[in-house]
């Protein structure tokens, strides 16, 4: 684990966001911290059908392999 401040650990303790949805609800309720890093896989970002499934296959035997080891 990266170096975090006890400031950061409390944050990362209280906020567990899954997906837009609750990242947006968060924002619209006020409840999103003053500082945000939202960490995103620009190369899933497809409107290709193809691509979205081959990104998404390769992804999850690499998550697979990952678990193995």
């Amino acid at each position: 684990m990266m170096n975090m401040t006890e400031e950061g650990l409390l944050l990362r303790s209280r906020f567990r966001i899954r997906n837009t949805s609750e990242l947006i609800a968060l924002a619209e309720q006020g409840g999103l911290p003053e500082r945000l890093i939202i960490n995103t896989h620009p190369q899933r970002w497809t409107d290709s059908v193809i691509h979205w499934i081959t990104e998404y296959l390769t992804q999850n035997i690499k998550n697979q392999i990952k678990r193995m080891i």
